[in-house]
């Protein structure tokens, strides 16, 4: 989600549901799908983001924040930023810093 000038994820976002338009849900239905799949064009009737087509036939989200467009991919990898910033968060915390992270794993 991104509110003013600041991109939030997970429950950030989801507890400061104001802008409807700025919130990207569901990008795993999304993802190694082409734009022009059956599938994809009933979800993006559903959908309250824009989602149009880029040249290579790929999806490309558009959110109403600085009119930026962004692929699946970079909406992953906040996604995937956000854990990593919560794990070592929770690693400091709780004293465990020889805690180290031998894998991370996303499943679509």
């Amino acid at each position: 989600m991104f509110i003013l000038k600041k991109k939030k994820t997970g429950n950030m976002a989801r507890n400061q549901l104001k802008e409807i338009e700025n919130l990207i849900y569901n990008i795993q239905r999304l993802i190694v799908r082409n734009f022009t799949d059956k599938e994809i064009q009933e979800d993006i009737k559903l959908l309250t983001y824009k989602v149009e087509n880029e040249e290579k036939n790929k999806p490309l989200l558009s959110a109403k924040y600085r009119k930026e467009k962004y692929h699946l991919e970079q909406i992953s990898v906040m996604i995937l930023n956000q854990l990593i910033k919560a794990f070592f968060t929770r690693r400091k915390e709780s004293g465990f810093k020889s805690l180290k992270p031998k894998a991370l794993i996303s499943t679509v």
